[in-house]
């Protein structure tokens, strides 16, 4: 599931988006994998969740010691 979620802010992917570009995953398995990244902050979410203002997702870069990033959130598209 993280391949489908872009890595930066301005390419940010609401839920039906997101779920569009997901093969044989449902709403409810999206949101809990969604609500787990989150958990572990390795997604952000923006907007306010409002009617115009939806929210949208998208991966955080994990800080790794010593100044060095690494992308991602070691999530695969198998986890699901």
């Amino acid at each position: 599931m993280t391949a489908a979620l872009p890595k930066n802010e301005g390419d940010a992917l609401n839920e039906d988006e997101l779920l569009a570009s997901l093969e044989g995953v449902s709403r409810t398995t999206m949101r809990r994998v969604l609500r787990e990244l989150e958990d572990a902050n390795r997604l952000q979410k923006i907007g306010r969740g409002v009617r115009g203002d939806r929210f949208r997702f998208f991966l955080t870069s994990i800080e790794k010691g010593h100044g060095q990033k690494e992308s991602g959130d070691g999530w695969e598209e198998g986890d699901l």
